[in-house]
């Protein structure tokens, strides 16, 4: 991927390099990622938020230009959290542009999206070349880098980490570090919500747990272990549970293995 930044101008002159970016997810890894793809775009003024309301309370103490947020987060959500800061000041002039980065892509999602006053939708796992693209369509004056190393190759697994992070190994190996130790817990998560089905709060543990391994899943299984996997996080969102539970174990458990053999092998 090209090091060039991305030549935006917004409404009052902001070149990238000054745009403040919040950025908001309960899951830590989800904002090392996003982090590292926004400073890989030229945008080193990025502040993280884990939940809806800490990010509204930075929203009010200081200026923002983009908020970008994940939907599913316990307590204030993205929907909220954004229909939230459009109803803030609607005068002033302090209109930033609104992200949802969600990990479902249906037409519900995105009219619940467009109710709440968001400008763009991305789709989880995203790559540095879908956000640019994205931002490139919603700010003033945008001019998108073209990255011709990651629109011409078709990665996919392990390789597609790598391209995510430019091939740093430093990056990388960070990354699926937290995975590694992530991934563990969420699957307790799962299976001790699911260890009693009459609990409505137990169903909604497992699946915020698996919503946050939605993303390393799609990014990382082979394209059937994501349907699968995928079709399985929705049963949970409507409160159901599948009557066979080891394809899903069997697919985190791999997962697992997979990273933990690539972080043995970059060292």
């Amino acid at each position: 991927m090209s090091n060039e930044s991305l030549r935006f101008m917004t409404l009052d002159g902001k070149s990238a390099e000054s745009i403040r970016v919040l950025l908001v997810d309960d899951n830590r890894v989800n904002l090392f990622l996003g982090k590292r793809i926004l400073n890989s775009l030229g945008m080193p003024n990025v502040v993280l938020a884990s939940s809806g309301k800490e990010a509204l309370d930075l929203f009010n103490a200081e200026p923002f230009d983009i908020v970008l947020t994940d939907v599913e987060m316990p307590g204030m959500n993205g929907y909220t959290l954004c229909s939230t800061i459009r109803s803030l000041n609607p005068e002033s002039g302090k209109r930033p542009i609104l992200v949802v980065i969600s990990a479902n892509a249906g037409e519900h999602d995105r009219q619940d999206a467009a109710e709440a006053g968001v400008d763009g939708y991305l789709t989880k796992p995203y790559s540095p070349q879908d956000l640019t693209e994205l931002l490139s369509t919603l700010m003033l004056n945008a001019e998108p880098v073209q990255f011709p190393g990651v629109e011409t190759r078709d990665v996919k697994g392990m390789e597609k980490v790598h391209d995510l992070f430019s091939y740093n190994l430093s990056d990388v190996r960070v990354f699926l570090s937290m995975l590694s130790r992530q991934i563990p817990e969420l699957h307790a998560e799962i299976q001790n919500g699911l260890g009693d089905p009459s609990l409505v709060a137990g169903i909604e543990q497992a699946f915020q747990a698996a919503h946050k391994l939605k993303s390393p899943v799609f990014l990382l299984c082979p394209e059937q272990d994501a349907a699968q996997f995928g079709t399985f996080t929705e049963l949970l969102r409507e409160g159901k549970i599948p009557s066979d539970l080891d394809p899903i174990s069997r697919i985190i458990e791999a997962l697992e293995a997979n990273i933990n053999v690539e972080l043995t092998r970059i060292g």
